[in-house]
């Protein structure tokens, strides 16, 4: 099964919702009412992922890569950090992908 869709495109709301109706336990997108600029969604995307990949959850991802935005120099980026949803709202994104960053992982 699919745990994590991100929609990184602008007015994706009502397509992340039919994700969660699917099934899926995480879904990223956008607003519906709202525009974001390729530069947000580049920055939100970086430390999302990055985060992910450190063995962040996925509420810790999410985020991060509000924060990228939020924090920005630039008044529009800062705009844009509210317009990024994580679905299902008031569920629990407490998932991780990866083990935590620095930890050693056991093979064969």
């Amino acid at each position: 099964s699919i745990h994590l869709v991100f929609l990184n495109a602008c007015h994706s709301l009502a397509i992340g919702a039919h994700f969660v109706a699917a099934g899926v336990r995480h879904v990223v997108c956008v607003r519906d009412e709202d525009e974001v600029r390729d530069e947000s969604c580049r920055l939100f995307a970086r430390d999302f992922w990055g985060a992910l990949r450190a063995g962040r959850t996925v509420t810790e991802a999410f985020d991060c890569g509000k924060a990228s935005l939020a924090w920005s120099q630039d008044p529009q980026l800062r705009t844009d950090a509210e317009a990024f949803v994580l679905l299902p709202e008031g569920h629990d994104h407490g998932e991780t992908f990866a083990p935590p960053e620095g930890a050693c992982v056991a093979g064969p």
